[in-house]
């Protein structure tokens, strides 16, 4: 901090001495810190709670003190290893943050694969250093999956509505089918808009990978028809799709970008 990048080093150079506010340093956090800097190893917990180990990153990351905290920081993340989500929580963004200060690659593209995939909003920021590179690939990766997802469904909607596939009875039960659908996904009657808050990609794999289709519908008419053609299309290609596209973002990647 007394570096010349910061102001506070041009005050103590003109007045021999300087004082340094830190209202938004999290003060168990900077002690930690302060300790493992001045070698007061013995007053250094070995294990932190997720939050601490949290304001710990940020403040590395902002006093640039990263290799100083390293050790403590692998001891701290082996300890809490066990308790990194494996689905979507509000815990995601921290986790992220301390795998990006301290440099935990698989790590960090398993937790933004939880973001990309069940993740309902933007990426809750707040003050953590997770730069901007991160956050919009996460965002805007999330966004334009559920945005094609919602068109090819809405088209598949509008071919019901106009076109004939089989018979009247048989077209009424796929397309009530289809709309009670996404009415159960807030997708109907009005389409929703981004950034697509309360939905995720995992909720379109689960409910529509395998199409739409009723053995029964061909008890709906006295006609011949074809009802193999019954059902509304699997949109199984779209998902595979996207599946392999959000598989989670490459730490080494955004550290050259940041």
């Amino acid at each position: 901090m007394l570096q010349r990048k910061f102001s506070e080093c041009n005050a103590l150079h003109e007045t021999g001495s300087v004082e340094i506010p830190l209202p938004a340093d999290d003060p168990d956090a900077f002690l930690i810190i302060l300790n493992i800097i001045h070698g007061y190893m013995r007053r250094v917990p070995t294990e932190l709670d997720l939050d601490t180990y949290t304001q710990v990153s940020v403040l590395a990351d902002k006093y640039d003190v990263h290799e100083a905290v390293e050790i403590f920081a692998n001891f701290w993340f082996e300890k809490l290893k066990p308790t990194i989500p494996q689905t979507y929580t509000e815990d995601i963004p921290g986790w992220i943050c301390i795998c990006w200060v301290f440099n935990r690659p698989k790590e960090f593209k398993h937790l933004t694969r939880l973001a990309l995939r069940q993740g309902r909003q933007n990426l809750p920021l707040g003050d953590l250093p997770i730069p901007a590179s991160v956050v919009d690939a996460i965002n805007s990766q999330r966004i334009d999956s559920i945005s094609r997802i919602v068109s090819l469904l809405h088209a598949q909607l509008a071919d019901y509505l106009e076109k004939e596939h089989c018979s009247f009875e048989c077209d009424s039960l796929m397309l009530g089918a289809l709309t009670k659908r996404l009415k159960a996904l807030h997708l109907f009657p009005s389409r929703p808009d981004p950034p697509f808050t309360g939905l995720c990609f995992e909720q379109f794999a689960h409910r529509f990978r395998d199409g739409l289709y009723f053995p029964a519908a061909q008890r709906t008419s006295t006609y011949y028809y074809d009802h193999a053609k019954c059902a509304i299309p699997s949109i199984e290609h779209t998902l595979k799709k996207f599946d392999e596209q959000l598989a989670g973002l490459e730490l080494t990647e955004h550290k050259l970008l940041s």
